[in-house]
C-alpha cells in the first residue's frame, strides 16, 4: 500500500504499511470523517501511489514525502493534491529536488512548507511566489554540507513571498555581501529563525534591532 503512515493529531498510527497489517494494496483505506491526520509516504511510498489512493486521503492533513521519489511522480503527486481543501502543511525530505518539482510543489494550497534533504542552492525561489496561502516556510540545508548558499536571488525571491510571516533558515551560509541587508528587508514577519548561518552573534543582534516588528532568533539563543 502506497500510504505509508497515517498519524492522528494525537500521534496515534491507525494506520501503517506493513506486510501483516493494514489495506490489501488494491483497496482504498477507510478514514474516519473529518480526521485530522499526518500523511507521511516513506522510502519510496510516493513512487507507489496511485491516482484514486488520494481519494481517500482524510479532509485534513498534514503531508510528508520523505525519501526518494521521481521528479514525475512529485508532478503527478502534487497535480492531484492542488484542489484538496484540507492540505495545510507539507515536509518535503525529498533528494534532488528540481525546479519543476517545486513550481509544482507551489501549486499546493499550503500555509507551511518544510524543504530539507536536498540542495538548495540550485532551487529557483521565485516559483514559490504563485503560492497564494503560503505563510511559513522551511529551508534546512545539510549540516555535511556547509558551504551551500542562500544565494541573493534566493533572498530577493523571499521578500516577494507576500503573505509569509515566519521563515526558518537552517545550515545555510547567509555570509554573501549583501544578504544580511536583504535578510533586514523582511521586517514584517512574526519571527525569524536563522540556525547555523555563519552570522555572528553581533550580526544577529544588529538584525534584532533593525527589524523591531520580528521575533529574531539563532543558534545563539538556545
Amino acid at each position: 500500500m502506497a500510504i505509508q503512515a497515517v498519524y492522528d493529531a494525537g500521534g496515534t498510527i491507525f494506520y501503517q504499511e506493513d506486510p501483516h497489517h493494514g489495506y490489501p494494496a488494491d483497496s482504498q483505506p477507510q478514514f474516519p470523517y473529518g480526521q485530522v491526520a499526518r500523511v507521511i509516504l516513506e522510502d519510496g511510498a510516493a513512487n507507489r501511489l496511485k491516482p484514486w489512493q488520494l481519494n481517500a486521503l482524510p479532509e485534513m492533513f498534514d503531508l510528508g514525502v520523505d525519501g526518494p521519489i521521481s521528479e514525475d511522480r512529485l508532478v503527478s503527486l502534487c497535480t492531484h493534491l492542488r484542489d484538496h481543501p484540507g492540505l495545510k502543511s507539507g515536509n518535503f525530505y525529498v533528494s534532488g529536488l528540481t525546479n519543476r518539482g517545486l513550481d509544482c510543489i507551489a501549486m499546493l494550497p499550503l500555509e507551511s512548507l518544510l524543504i530539507s534533504n536536498t540542495r538548495i542552492e540550485p532551487l529557483d525561489l521565485t516559483f514559490l511566489q504563485s503560492s497564494g496561502s503560503l505563510q511559513e516556510l522551511w529551508l534546512s540545508g545539510n549540516p555535511a554540507q556547509p558551504d551551500e548558499k542562500l544565494t541573493l536571488q534566493q533572498l530577493e525571491a523571499l521578500a516577494g513571498l507576500g503573505r509569509l510571516r515566519r521563515l526558518y533558515i537552517s545550515h545555510l551560509d547567509l555570509t554573501s555581501e549583501g544578504a544580511r541587508e536583504l535578510i533586514a528587508e523582511l521586517d514584517g514577519l512574526e519571527w525569524l529563525r536563522l540556525i547555523h548561518t555563519g552570522l555572528t552573534a553581533e550580526e544577529i543582534e544588529s538584525l534584532r534591532t533593525e527589524m523591531s516588528q520580528t521575533e529574531v532568533l539563532s543558534e545563539y539563543d538556545y
